[in-house]
C-alpha cells in the first residue's frame, strides 16, 4: 500500500480452466475502497500464477508471472508506473525464454528491482536480476538492468521472501540445509558500479534444525531483519527475529534476538512471519500455527527500543501532488526527510501543466507540511514534487568498464534473444525483443568481443546438456540431462578433461532433441568426471559490431539538479567538460555511457546551480 493506494495479488485464480492468476488495484482507501483495476496479463496461461509475487513502492508496480513446464507457460514480470488515483500504465516487461525459468522472489525499493529467478533443471543456474527504475517528468519510467547476481545452490522456496534497500539485496533461503540440518540462510550482496559482491552468507547462531531462519526478511538504513518463526522460544511460544547491522565495510553484526517475552496466543505463537518496517513502526507478524489455521498476532515495536539507530543522516524529503480537475491541490509527504536547517524549495515537474507553486513547512530539521501557494494549471498528470534536499553533498562516483553493441541485418517483425557465449555453448540473457528496425543496440557489461553476445531469431533452440559417467578411469556411459531442442542432425561431441583421454561418443536425436549418448570408446585414465560438450543447434543467428564504452555510476545526486562531467588526461591537466556530459538526473543515482577509444584520464562531477 502506497498513501491511499493498495495493491493485492489473487494467483490462484481459476479462469476458463487455467490457475492464471488476477491483479488489482483500489484507491481511497480511508473512505471506502474502489477497485481502480482489475486485470490478468497472459489470460488463460496455465498455472501462470499472475500476482504470486507483487511490490508497491511508490509510484512503481511490479507483478510477477509463473510457469509450468507441464502446461508450457512461461514466467516474467510486468513493471507499471500507478499513480496517486490507482490507475496503471504498463512500463516494462521481461519473459522467460522457456518454460525451465521462473520467478520465485520480487523486492522492490525506491531506486531498484530485484527479481529471484530460477532454473528447473539446474539448481546452479540461479540467479537475482537487478534492475536501476528509471524515472522523468511523468515519474516510473522504465528498467535498466544493472546487474545479473549468480546465486547457485538453488533450494526449495528460496527467494520468497527477498528484499532491497539502497545498495544491498538479500535473499531469504529458509529451507537451506548445512548437512542434514535444515536451519536456514540469507545471502546478502552488495550493488556497486554495475557488480554485486557477496557481502554476507548468514545462518542463525543457534542453527536450529527446522527453524526455517529466512521465511521472512526486511531491510532498511542498512538494518537486516530476518524472521525465524519456528525456533523454539520463551514459555512454549515459537519463533524469533535477528536484527544484524551491516556497515558499509565489512561483514553485518548480530545486534539482538528479538523474542516476545510471554507469548500472546499460547503455543501456536509462530513469530516472525511476517516483517513490515513503516516510518519508525516495526511490526512482526504471528500467524497462529504453521499451517494459518489458529488465531494470530501482530506485534508493533518503536523501532528506536530496538535499534540504536544514533543519529539520522540528512537526506531530503519527498512528497505526491494530488490534482482534481487539472490544478494541483495538495501535496502529500511521503518522507520528511531530516537535517533542514533552511526552507527548501519546492519545485513541480512535468504533469502536462505548468504554474503550481508550493512552500515547504520545516520542524525540527524534517518537512512536517507542503503548503500550495498557486494550484496552477492543465495538468493531466500528478507532476513529481522536487522538495530540494538539506545540503547538495558531494556526488560519489565509480566507473566500470562497458560494451555497445550494433547489430545490423535483422528482419522487421522477427523475434529476437540475445545469447551470450559461455564455456563452449550459448546461454539465453533476460533480453528479448521483437525487431521494429534492421538495427539495434545493447549495452552489457564488461569487455566483450563480437564473438561473446549475438542474436537469435526465434523460433530459439535449446542446448543439450549430458553428464559422464566414469568407472576404473573408463567413461562408459553418458546421461542426458536436457534434451534441448532444433537439432537437425546428429550433434558434435566432445569429451574434455578429467584428466583422461580419447573418450568419443555419438549423439541420437529425435524430434529435434538429443534422446542419449552412446559412448563409441571409452578412452583411458580418467580421474575426475570429464565435461560432455553438445554441439550447439543451428539457429539464425547475427553478430554485433563491439564499442568499447565507460559507465560512470554516480550517488548521492540532487534530483532534477544539473551535473557536468569533466574529464582531463592527466592529474596535472585542466579539467574541461565532456561533450554531452550535462545531465539533469531524475534520482539519487545515475549512470552515464561514454564512448571512450584509446584514451586514459580522469573524470568527475561538477554541481550546476
Amino acid at each position: 500500500m502506497v498513501g491511499d493506494v493498495l495493491y493485492a495479488g489473487s494467483e490462484t485464480t481459476w479462469r476458463a480452466g487455467a490457475h492464471d492468476g488476477t491483479a488489482y488495484l483500489y484507491n481511497n482507501i480511508g473512505m471506502g475502497p474502489n477497485l481502480v483495476s482489475e486485470w490478468t496479463e497472459l489470460p488463460n496461461q496455465w498455472a501462470g500464477y499472475f500476482g504470486l509475487c507483487g511490490r508497491l513502492f511508490s509510484d512503481a508496480l511490479v507483478v510477477s508471472q509463473g510457469s509450468n513446464p507441464e502446461f508450457g507457460s512461461r514466467a516474467g514480470a510486468f513493471f507499471y508506473r500507478v499513480d496517486s488515483a490507482g490507475n496503471r500504465t504498463s512500463v516494462f516487461s521481461f519473459m522467460a525464454p522457456d518454460t525451465d525459468r521462473d520467478v520465485q522472489g520480487v523486492a522492490l525499493s525506491s531506486n531498484r528491482c530485484a527479481v529471484v529467478w530460477y532454473s528447473r533443471a539446474n539448481s546452479n543456474d540461479c540467479q537475482v536480476l537487478v534492475f536501476d527504475l528509471d524515472r522523468d517528468a511523468n515519474g516510473f519510467s522504465g528498467v535498466t538492468t544493472n546487474v545479473i547476481i549468480p546465486a547457485p545452490n538453488y533450494v526449495a522456496w528460496a527467494g520468497r521472501s527477498t528484499v532491497c534497500d539502497g545498495d544491498l539485496v538479500a535473499v531469504g533461503e529458509s529451507r537451506y540445509s548445512i548437512g542434514t540440518n535444515q536451519c536456514g540462510r540469507v545471502r546478502v550482496w552488495r550493488i556497486a558500479a554495475g557488480s554485486s559482491s557477496l557481502i554476507a552468507t548468514l545462518t542463525p547462531t543457534d542453527s536450529y534444525n527446522g527453524g526455517n531462519f529466512g521465511e521472512s526478511v526486511c531491510l532498511k538504513n542498512n538494518t537486516l531483519l530476518v524472521g525465524s518463526p519456528t525456533v523454539p522460544g520463551i514459555s512454549n511460544a515459537q519463533g524469533c527475529v535477528y536484527i544484524y547491522d551491516i556497515p558499509p565495510i565489512g561483514s553485518p553484526t548480530l545486534l539482538k534476538k528479538l523474542q516476545p517475552s510471554a507469548p500472546a496466543i499460547g503455543s501456536g505463537e509462530y513469530f516472525g512471519d511476517p516483517i513490515a518496517w513503516d516510518g519508525s513502526r516495526i511490526i512482526v507478524g504471528s500467524s497462529g500455527s504453521w499451517d494459518r489455521d489458529g488465531s494470530g498476532a501482530l506485534y508493533i515495536y518503536d523501532a528506536s527500543s530496538l535499534i540504536n539507530v544514533g543519529p539520522l543522516p540528512p537526506r531530503a524529503a519527498a512528497g505526491t501532488a494530488a490534482l482534481v480537475s487539472g490544478f494541483v491541490v495538495s501535496v502529500s509527504i511521503t518522507d520528511g526527510g531530516y537535517g533542514y536547517t533552511n526552507t527548501p524549495l519546492v519545485r513541480f515537474i512535468g504533469g502536462g501543466g505548468s504554474g503550481a507553486q508550493a512552500v515547504a513547512v520545516v520542524s525540527n530539521g524534517v518537512v512536517t507540511a507542503i503548503n500550495v501557494l498557486n494550484a496552477g494549471y492543465g495538468y493531466t498528470n500528478a507532476p513529481v514534487v522536487v522538495i530540494e534536499p538539506p545540503f547538495i553533498p558531494s556526488p560519489v562516483l565509480g566507473i566500470a568498464p562497458m560494451s555497445f553493441l550494433s547489430f545490423s541485418n535483422l528482419t522487421v517483425g522477427g523475434v529476437y534473444q540475445l545469447q551470450q557465449s559461455v564455456a563452449w555453448y550459448w546461454s539465453n540473457q533476460p533480453v528479448s525483443f521483437t525487431a521494429t528496425s534492421t538495427t539495434h543496440t545493447q549495452i552489457v557489461a564488461g569487455v566483450a568481443s563480437s564473438g561473446d553476445y549475438r542474436l537469435a531469431l526465434s523460433p530459439v533452440s535449446a542446448q543439450a546438456f549430458a553428464t559422464a559417467e566414469v568407472y576404473y578411469g573408463f567413461v562408459v556411459n553418458a546421461v542426458v540431462t536436457s534434451g534441448g531442442s532444433g537439432y537437425v542432425t546428429s550433434p558434435a561431441i566432445a569429451i574434455v578433461g578429467g584428466g583422461g583421454s580419447n573418450a568419443t561418443a555419438v549423439a541420437n536425436i529425435s524430434g529435434g532433441a538429443v534422446t542419449s549418448i552412446t559412448i563409441t570408446s571409452a578412452g583411458i585414465g580418467y580421474t575426475n568426471t570429464p565435461t560432455i560438450e553438445i554441439a550447439q543447434p543451428p539457429d539464425a543467428v547475427v553478430s554485433p559490431k563491439v564499442l568499447p564504452v565507460m559507465r560512470v555510476d554516480a550517488a548521492n545526486l540532487a534530483p532534477y539538479d544539473n551535473y557536468q562531467i569533466q574529464f582531463k588526461p592527466a592529474i596535472g591537466g585542466a579539467w574541461g567538460n565532456w561533450n554531452g556530459g550535462l545531465f539533469n538526473p531524475t534520482g539519487v543515482t545515475n549512470s552515464q555511457y561514454l564512448l571512450v577509444t584509446n584514451a586514459a584520464g580522469f573524470f568527475r562531477l561538477q554541481y550546476v546551480p
